[in-house]
C-alpha cells in the first residue's frame, strides 16, 4: 500500500456528516487511509502503469472526490474516496466513442419487488466495489498523475488501461463487462428492458434487475442465489448486504405470511423538505386555489421582491419527480 507522508496531504472539500445541513465550501485536510485504499484497488487492479507522456498527446486532469454514503434512513453508512477522471477535457473520436450504458427501469424494479411479494420470493442485495475499474479500455488515454500520490518527474503520466470513474465511456464498459459475465453465467437480458436479466433452468428462476453496480436478486431458492453470488464474487470484489431492505434510495417492508411488500422514501422526502425550507409547513389538500390564473404581473417588480424569491429554489421542485 502506498503510504500517505505529510507531503502528500491531499486537501479536498469537507463533508457534511448531517445531509440536511446547508453545504459548506471549505477545505479539509483528509486523513490518508480512504485514499490510500482507493489507490491500493487501483494497484492491484492495474488500472493504469506510469509512462511519460508521448509527444503530441494530452493528458486529461484528474481529482479526488469524497463521499458520505447513508442507509435508506439516513444513518451513516460509510465513507467513500474515489479518484475521479476529468471526463469533460475528453475529445469526441478520440479519447471516446459510444458512451451509452442502460439502467434498468424504475417501473420494472416496481414489477421485480410485486412478484417478489405476490410469490414470496427471496430479495438478496449484491454490491459490486469499484465497479468501473473492471472494464478494460479500447482507447489509448493519458491521464495527470493523482494528487498527492505522483511518482517520477513532471512529465510521467498514467497510461489507462482499464476504465475509471469520470471517463465518458465508464458506464458502458463496465456494462458490456458486466453482460459478458451474466452471459456466461447463463442469464438472458430482457431485449424490453435491458437493465433486466432472466436466468431460467429447469425449474429455477431469478430475477436480476441492475442498476449500474446495484444488483437486486430474486428467486424461490435462497441456497441458487447463495450460488450465484459466489460465482459474480469469482469474477469481482462485491459486497453482500443480504436480504434486501433498500434499493435505489428505498426503504422495503416486507410482510411476508401476507405476502406484502412496501416500500417509504420518508428519509428523503424528510432532506428535500429541510433542504427547501418548508420544514414548518402545514399540509394542505390543495396548495393552489382552483381557477388560479398564473400571470407576469405576479413576477417580482422590484429588486427586494427579486431578492426575496432567490431564497425559493423552485427550479430545483423536480427532485420531487423522483418519489415513487
Amino acid at each position: 500500500m502506498i503510504p500517505l507522508t505529510s507531503s502528500r496531504l491531499v486537501l479536498l472539500p469537507q463533508l457534511n456528516p448531517h445531509p440536511t445541513d446547508s453545504p459548506s465550501n471549505a477545505l479539509m485536510p483528509i486523513c490518508g487511509i480512504p485514499c490510500e485504499e482507493e489507490m491500493e484497488a487501483h494497484r492491484l487492479n492495474g488500472t493504469w502503469e506510469i509512462v511519460k507522456l508521448p509527444p503530441g498527446r494530452r493528458a486529461i486532469g484528474s481529482r479526488w472526490f469524497m463521499k458520505v454514503k447513508r442507509n435508506a434512513d439516513g444513518s451513516l453508512d460509510r465513507y467513500r474516496s474515489r479518484l475521479v477522471a476529468k471526463g469533460y477535457s475528453q475529445r469526441p473520436g478520440f479519447d471516446f466513442k459510444e458512451t451509452f450504458a442502460p439502467t434498468v427501469r424504475y417501473s420494472t424494479i416496481h414489477i421485480v419487488l410485486a412478484l417478489a411479494a405476490l410469490e414470496d420470493l427471496e430479495l438478496r442485495s449484491v454490491d459490486i466495489s469499484h465497479a468501473y475499474l473492471n472494464g478494460t479500455l479500447e482507447e489509448e488515454i493519458y491521464m495527470l498523475q493523482p494528487e498527492g500520490f505522483e511518482v517520477g518527474g513532471p512529465d510521467h503520466v498514467c497510461r489507462l488501461r482499464k476504465s475509471l470513474y469520470g471517463l465518458k465511456q465508464a458506464g458502458r464498459v463496465w456494462n458490456k463487462t458486466l453482460h459478458s459475465v451474466l452471459s456466461s453465467m447463463g442469464f438472458k437480458r430482457v431485449q424490453s428492458d435491458h437493465g433486466l436479466y432472466i436466468y431460467l433452468r429447469d425449474d429455477v428462476r431469478i430475477l436480476m434487475p441492475v442498476f449500474v453496480d446495484d444488483i437486486t436478486l430474486a428467486c424461490k431458492d435462497g441456497a441458487k442465489i447463495d450460488s450465484i453470488v459466489q460465482e459474480l464474487s469469482n469474477h469481482f470484489r462485491l459486497q453482500d448486504l443480504g436480504p434486501t431492505t433498500q434499493l435505489l434510495g428505498l426503504e422495503i417492508h416486507r410482510d411476508r405470511p401476507n405476502r406484502c411488500l412496501s416500500i417509504s422514501q420518508s428519509q428523503y422526502i424528510s432532506n428535500l423538505i429541510q433542504e427547501h425550507g418548508l420544514s414548518d409547513s402545514k399540509p394542505v389538500s390543495t396548495p393552489l386555489n382552483p381557477g388560479t390564473h398564473l400571470s407576469t404581473s405576479m413576477c417580482p417588480q422590484n429588486d427586494a421582491e427579486a431578492s426575496e424569491m432567490r431564497q425559493y429554489p423552485y427550479i430545483s421542485i423536480h427532485c420531487g419527480h423522483f418519489t415513487m
